[in-house]
């Protein structure tokens, strides 16, 4: 009887272990999405700011402010949904 009272213990602090180890997965998990969708929506705003610049400014503020905004865009657009993920 007292065999089994032990095995359960063992049993019970491997599961808790498991656990524990399926939550950091999880949260490894998102943080790989996060930092994927983060890198992409930066590059994309980047490329059609710098693209939408060179097409329609002539002058380099201008062209500077609107590959900026692109920018801009992309990284609201990255948090946003780096944020649900989190949630």
């Amino acid at each position: 009887m007292r065999e089994d009272r032990e095995y359960n213990t063992t049993l019970m602090s491997e599961d808790g272990e498991n656990r524990a180890r399926a939550k950091e997965l999880q949260l490894d998990a998102k943080w790989e999405a996060a930092i994927d969708v983060s890198l992409r929506r930066i590059v994309y705003g980047a490329i059609g700011g710098t693209t939408l610049a060179m097409l329609m400014c002539r002058g380099t503020t201008a062209r500077t402010a609107v590959a900026a905004f692109g920018i801009g865009i992309g990284v609201g657009s990255a948090y946003e949904d780096a944020s649900k993920l989190f949630k």
